[in-house]
């Protein structure tokens, strides 16, 4: 007990002095420690809200992690909205704002164009389609029910009450919380399905990348997946233990219309563009790919711009994002049962995206069907990922193509179709500016969905730079660009979560997935009876012609959307011999063995064959699979790519005693990247250097990195290419793409366009311009001996001349800041509400993927968002710890204190029975039921 006073009073010396520095910037007439602390919520005793049942128990562990326990489903699920709302409501609302693209009701005029772009999309729409049309009445009940605790919580609390962002926010408008809705809830799947997309960025980029790059090179920079070395998820069997499942006839064209880009016909419809505004009037055909080429990029790039603008809740959208989940049978395993591992990579944030919670009947039946635990999302009833008392299941990103840009050719009100002119759609929508006058805005759309381009230059650059054939209508000043995406259309993913929840074997768990629409994600599965499992789910749509790696044109219905592939027809896999699953967004199944195409857009399988590397080398040589080696393979941060390219740089004579200083780091090097490693450094920033000389140097300005100036050609041919003179005439252009995303991003992609040119030392991307302090690369080792002198030189002003000094985790720090207010708020305000740095080990595509973009720097993009390990024998010895912590409330016991854990690679156990929460339990919290409100 003393020792929890020393903190106690440790902590309130610290929200002191924030708020000194608060008051000496103006705001301390407002603001004090009750302030900080007004919001954190009753964790023991009782409170009576309206509408239950009976009394419902909230059993809190020493991290508040809250386990509820209730006689009905209904009293379930409004206690569950209760303790979101307790802990996480800021979070909850900013999510619903976003949804529903209503930012600047909170935060004023510098999110219009975000909300534009949202109100555009339609996600909340879509949404209370779901709920009035889709959704089952159960699914229905728990959304009520779950509504109504968030809005009892919110009947006792305001202001500061809520959460200490709210006093915040009160100093520039008098913005009050709405009741909450249960399609606020529906709608935050929209949001996950956003960010999980899919390939929607690299059909951008492809387009972007022909304003300087050939076709041919376009596609060595997307090489093929390496189905000879890194293993699909699916190679036993489908439906009936066959690779394909039955009765897939290969569709008409095999989705492959889109053809090889070395060709005339490869781009054919591969992609016309977005047009500003909507485009312009019509025109004559019959121009060459070389015109229909002039000016789409300034359309692609205005599209890329708007989506680096667009909060990315769950995570950088791209290849290199990811996540791993694997499961081992019982066969191979210390327990004999079973072992589950997952660990979702997303963006870091804090709040983190996860909360954990456990969901209990008193009496499981079939009108109380709960008891399940794991990993939730504030707003949104029900566990997303976790475990009930019979199964376990996790999830990965599928990344299957379900998205396509369609090129439009707009003209007084129409658009063309098969040859005919047909009214587009269009709705005012008007979006409420806190602070200031409220904007109207024209959403347009036509049959393949909602123009993009009107919302952003970069939508409009696509509309001017992808690909057409010769039969495209003339361009004018540029296509629009419509998106088709399977999450505009109305689905019961909703229902999947409560499906899920309360399955008890593989057919309920299939079943569960049959609706799990959208995001597009992997499922693994096992069982207390031995079995495991992995099945594809997801609306994935097939196309007519096409491929969806290039927009394609939207005035040719040939290239529409034909269906869905049959959800019997979606891969999975069922106790394959080999006795273990792997998932890490490599390529689900070999497209030789399968009927459909899913997408070409995988990650490479950097990840998932280090995993299988590891599972077998225990197996093999006999051993068994415990608990530690679940954890050790999830905290495994070997840097694939080092093992190949540490003897070419190894191999170079390197003359200058102060880079060969440098070099002499990778020499014993065992190409781990832990946070304390000088080799892991050095290797990195001159992967980075590599990457940056022998291709971003060589991209266009929307994809390289944001004030990242070159002096460069004109992109422009009718420009004059030479000076009076009759030298070549360069000009200064600057990268317009955020750090976070822009290109080269250093992921396994970029792994396997290197370790295509390795062996080819004259190929072209070896050579590098000469500068001011260095001459020409003419080949590899000339590019990699620079490379290796410029990490020198970067590292030595990142972290000085001294490199016994150097480590990986000063470069490589992760911090953790408030979406809103950490980012955009006053600096006091974010001081008190962010925090860190943490040095961190791990690398882009290690298994421990603490992601960094190459093309930025070096800081952290994205993260493991929590790690679990189920151990289907006892669940009670399952291992979980999530990114933050339960509580959203800055300065509350609870709001990192799983984040130092989360960094060193230590776990929570993880209570499940009721006689082990009851042990874990320190906090004990009983809703009883209040009298109804007198009218």
């Amino acid at each position: 007990m003393p020792a929890k006073k020393s903190r106690r009073r440790g902590r309130l010396t610290v929200i002191a002095l924030v708020l000194l520095l608060v008051a000496g910037l103006g705001y301390g007439a407002y603001w004090s420690v009750s302030t900080v602390r007004a919001s954190f919520p009753q964790m023991s005793g009782e409170i009576a809200i309206e509408g239950l049942s009976a009394p419902v128990t909230v059993a809190r562990d020493g991290n508040g992690i809250p386990q509820l326990y209730a006689d009905s489903a209904d009293d379930l699920f409004r206690a569950q909205g209760y303790v979101h709302a307790q802990d996480r409501f800021w979070e909850m609302d900013v999510r619903r704002h976003m949804t529903s693209g209503r930012l600047s009701e909170m935060f004023g005029e510098e999110q219009v164009e975000t909300d534009a772009f949202l109100r555009t999309l339609g996600w909340r729409e879509v949404a209370q389609q779901e709920y009035d049309e889709l959704l089952s009445d159960d699914t229905k009940a728990y959304l009520q029910a779950y509504s109504a605790g968030v809005n009892a919580y919110l009947s006792e609390h305001s202001g500061a009450g809520l959460s200490v962002e709210y006093a915040a926010l009160g100093f520039v408008n008098d913005y009050e919380p709405e009741a909450w809705d249960p399609v606020d809830s529906v709608a935050w799947l929209k949001a996950m399905a956003w960010d999980l997309r899919g390939n929607m960025q690299e059909e951008i980029d492809r387009s972007l990348l022909a304003e300087r790059l050939s076709p041919e090179q376009i596609e060595e920079l997307y090489p093929e997946y390496p189905y000879d070395r890194n293993r699909p998820i699916v190679t036993e069997n489908g439906a009936d233990g066959s690779a394909t499942p039955p009765g897939l006839d290969l569709p008409e064209g095999d989705g492959a219309g889109g053809g090889d880009l070395g060709d005339g016909e490869g781009l054919e419809g591969a992609g016309d563009g977005l047009g500003t505004n909507g485009g312009t009037e019509g025109g004559a055909e019959g121009q060459s790919v070389d015109e229909a080429l002039d000016g789409v990029s300034t359309q692609l790039a205005s599209v890329s711009e708007t989506l680096d603008e667009i909060p990315a809740l769950l995570g950088t959208n791209g290849s290199g994002i990811g996540s791993n989940s694997w499961v081992v049978s019982g066969d191979y395993t210390t327990t004999g049962a079973p072992l589950l591992a997952n660990d979702p990579h997303l963006a870091p944030s804090l709040p983190g995206i996860w909360y954990q919670m456990g969901l209990h009947c008193n009496e499981v039946s079939a009108a109380c069907p709960f008891d399940v635990s794991g990993f939730t999302f504030s707003g949104m009833p029900g566990v997303v990922i976790g475990h009930n008392q019979d199964i376990s299941w996790g999830m990965t990103n599928l990344g299957a193509d379900v998205t396509d840009l369609r090129l439009e050719k707009l003209d007084d009100g129409n658009f063309l179709h098969d040859g005919e002119q047909v009214p587009y759609e269009t709705r005012t929508e008007v979006i409420e500016v806190a602070g200031g006058e409220s904007r109207d805005i024209t959403v347009r759309a036509t049959d393949n969905g909602p123009i993009i381009s009107d919302r952003g230059e970069e939508f409009a650059d696509v509309g001017d730079s992808a690909p057409v054939d010769s039969s495209a209508p003339d361009r004018g000043e540029g296509y629009a660009v419509s998106l088709a995406w399977t999450a505009l259309e109305p689905s019961r993913t909703m229902d999947a979560v409560f499906s899920l929840n309360t399955a008890t074997d593989w057919d309920g768990f299939r079943a569960a997935a049959q609706d799990f629409a959208v995001p597009s994600q992997n499922l693994i599965y096992a069982d207390t009876a031995g079995n495991i499992g992995y099945q594809a789910p997801g609306q994935i749509p097939v196309r007519g012609e096409g491929d969806g790696r290039y927009p394609s044109p939207g005035w040719d219905s040939s290239y529409d959307w034909t269906g869905s592939v049959p959800q019997d027809e979606l891969p999975r896999e069922f106790n394959p011999e080999r006795g273990y699953i792997v998932t890490a967004n490599q390529a689900v199944i070999d497209p030789d063995a399968y009927a459909y195409e899913l997408t070409d857009d995988w990650s490479y399988g950097t990840r998932s064959q280090r995993i299988e590397e590891l599972i077998l080398g225990t197996i093999e040589d006999g051993g068994k699979i415990s608990m530690g080696d679940m954890q050790s393979i999830q905290l495994d941060n070997n840097n694939e790519m080092a093992e190949t390219l540490v003897p070419y740089l190894l191999d170079i004579e390197i003359s200058d005693d102060y880079v060969r200083e440098a070099q002499e780091l990778l020499e014993g090097w065992d190409y781990s990247q832990d946070a304390d490693s000088p080799g892991a450094a050095y290797f990195n920033a001159v992967w980075r250097n590599v990457l940056q000389l022998a291709f971003g140097n060589k991209l266009p300005k929307e994809l390289r990195v944001e004030d990242q100036c070159l002096r460069v050609p004109p992109a422009d041919e009718s420009q004059p290419m030479e000076n009076l003179d009759g030298e070549e005439r360069l000009i200064t252009e600057c990268g317009e793409r955020s750090p976070d995303t822009a290109q080269p991003d250093g992921g396994d992609r970029w792994f396997e366009v290197v370790l295509g040119i390795l062996e080819d030392p004259d190929n072209e991307w070896w050579q590098a311009p000469e500068t001011a302090t260095q001459s020409a690369a003419t080949g590899r080792d000339d590019l990699l001996a620079r490379a290796m002198r410029d990490a020198r030189y970067e590292l030595t002003a990142e972290l000085g001349k001294d490199i016994d000094t150097w480590s990986w985790g000063r470069l490589h720090r992760l911090m953790l800041n408030n979406q809103t207010l950490g980012t955009e708020g006053p600096g006091p305000v974010q001081w008190l509400l962010n925090r860190g740095p943490w040095n961190l080990p791990g690398g882009a595509d290690a298994v421990d993927a603490s992601g960094w973009n190459a093309a930025g720097g070096y800081d952290i993009t994205w993260v493991p968002s929590m790690r679990m390990v189920v151990s289907l024998d006892n669940f009670d010895e399952s291992l979980w710890i999530n990114l933050t912590g339960a509580s959203g409330h800055a300065y509350h016991d609870n709001y990192t204190d799983q984040t130092d854990l989360w960094a060193n690679g230590e776990y929570l156990t993880w209570a499940y029975s009721r006689e082990a929460v009851e042990e874990s339990a320190e906090h004990t919290l009983t809703l009883l039921a209040a009298a109804p409100a007198e009218e």
